[in-house]
């Protein structure tokens, strides 16, 4: 019988797998789909939509004004959790606009 002294949390196990999972499947919509559900959780997936355009922008497309400042706090870990997920350098930036945004300007992470 195995006996281990450590357990690892099941996030710290399943975010790298999944990590190189991912890493080896082509870019299509899906992949961009189920990395973000996985970056941001069920909460922020339910209003927020994601499009990779062909230039390498994200465009995020939330319910409101106010889920847009959300996203907009947590673009730097979102960030990360991307590039771990679909690659460095595969999202240049990410544009987050609320459904009530109009003619402001949308906030770029680079």
């Amino acid at each position: 019988m195995i006996h281990s002294h450590s357990v690892r949390p099941l996030q710290e196990v399943v975010s790298p797998a999944l990590a190189g999972l991912l890493a080896g499947a082509p870019l299509s919509a899906g992949k961009v789909r189920f990395a973000w559900r996985l970056a941001v959780g069920a909460a922020i997936d339910r209003i927020a939509t994601p499009t990779l355009c062909d230039d390498g922008r994200m465009e995020v497309s939330v319910a409101d004004d106010r889920w847009r400042s959300e996203v907009r706090r947590t673009l730097p870990l979102i960030r990360s959790r991307l590039d771990a997920f679909l690659g460095a350098g595969v999202i240049k930036s990410v544009v987050v606009r609320g459904a009530e945004q109009t003619g402001a300007s949308p906030k770029t992470v680079r």
